[in-house]
């Protein structure tokens, strides 16, 4: 999680981060997302499985898996808070 004031790159900082380490990636801006996906958040990060699932379906967005890595190395998402 990016934390700070406002206006000083935080979204194109993890942006650049994600286009460049992973083969795909979401980018969460938490002060416009739903509330849907702010409460995955507070209730699924103990079981990274579902998590990923419930939050590719509310994005309606694939991510790949790498069979050759933890699920929770590759599946990672990049959140974002003003």
């Amino acid at each position: 999680m990016l934390d700070g004031p406002r206006r000083v790159g935080k979204s194109w900082l993890a942006e650049e981060f994600a286009k460049a380490e992973y083969a795909a990636y979401v980018l969460i801006d938490f002060s416009k997302v739903s509330r849907d996906i702010k409460e995955l958040f507070d209730e699924y990060l103990d079981d990274l499985d579902t998590f990923f699932m419930l939050l590719q379906t509310q994005l309606k967005v694939r991510l790949p898996r790498n069979e050759s890595a933890g699920h929770s190395q590759v599946r990672r998402t990049v959140q974002i808070q003003d």
